[in-house]
């Protein structure tokens, strides 16, 4: 396997020629502030939610057996997590036009509307959460299927995040 376009090979480079990238200055005249703090995103935004599903999906647990204790806590979390959510579509819109065409079309495609379909499973479901009191909850069965719903989001979730794996890697 040749190395010569290998960017992280570094096993030709002294130590002389690391010193001296290391300890250059950041020539501030030309650095692109503007573009790097605006771009990609979506990259940046979309573990915030991911995470938040994971939590409460892990929350959900104490709700199969009947423990209401966390029950604001959750509430509260899943409505941060439909806000970062969308915030997160939104700014994967933005990115997409570099996988327009390509063999990577496919994999942005899938990623695009299984994101956006999540965002309007938890959003809907978050729905239900807000407009409906916590006594409407109550029984065992409504609560089991709340929870087996977050969990099925948890599993879409991450197969979506695998594909953008799949993308931010191409």
């Amino acid at each position: 396997m040749s190395t010569a376009n290998d960017p992280w090979n570094l096993s030709e480079v002294g130590a002389a020629e690391i010193t001296d990238l290391s300890q250059r200055p950041l020539d501030w005249a030309t650095f692109d502030w503007a573009h790097h703090f605006s771009a990609h995103w979506h990259n940046r935004l979309v573990h915030f939610p991911v995470v938040l599903v994971c939590v409460m999906a892990a929350l959900s647990l104490s709700f199969w057996h009947g423990d209401r204790r966390y029950w604001p806590l959750f509430k509260l979390l899943w409505g941060a997590c439909v806000l970062m959510l969308w915030l997160a579509v939104l700014t994967g819109q933005r990115q997409l036009d570099a996988f327009t065409e390509g063999p990577m079309a496919t994999f942005a495609q899938w990623h695009q509307w299984g994101g956006f379909a999540c965002a309007i499973a938890l959003t809907l479901g978050y729905l239900g959460l807000i407009i409906w009191p916590v006594e409407a909850w109550a029984s065992k069965r409504a609560f089991r299927g709340l929870c087996l719903g977050l969990w099925g989001s948890v599993a879409a979730l991450m197969a979506m995040a695998t594909l953008g794996g799949v993308l931010s890697s191409s």
